[in-house]
């Protein structure tokens, strides 16, 4: 399989996860999610830039798209990627640490986002 570029939507298979725990994102947006690629020197290599959109942000599950790979490209498996956030009420940012995530396969198109159910 070939490595995820730029522009491609890859799924998550789990739950965004700081300290070993899922992480519940209710309330929150990913403003940013960023893979840095450790290459053996003192210095990291560039981060590999993500957007992102949640699945089921009560189980802290995402879908991210990636923006840049200005480095090693990322291949099927699992990465410890630092996800900044935004809270939706005020605006806040924070940034989750080392969460962990696995990528599995591309998706191209994303899937329709469920309609919203009618007003009564």
């Amino acid at each position: 399989m070939e490595p995820f570029k730029p522009g491609d939507t890859v799924v998550l298979t789990g739950p965004v996860t700081s300290g070993g725990r899922a992480q519940p994102m209710t309330g929150w947006e990913i403003f940013a999610a960023l893979k840095r690629v450790p290459d053996g020197s003192a210095d990291e290599e560039p981060a590999v830039a993500m957007t992102g959109t949640w699945v089921d942000a009560a189980a802290g599950i995402a879908r991210l798209v990636l923006v840049s790979a200005q480095s090693r490209l990322l291949r099927k498996g699992f990465y410890s990627i630092d996800v900044i956030l935004r809270r939706t009420s005020d605006g806040h940012t924070t940034t989750t640490n080392s969460a962990t995530i696995e990528f599995v396969d591309r998706v191209t198109p994303l899937p329709p986002a469920p309609a919203p159910a009618p007003a009564p």
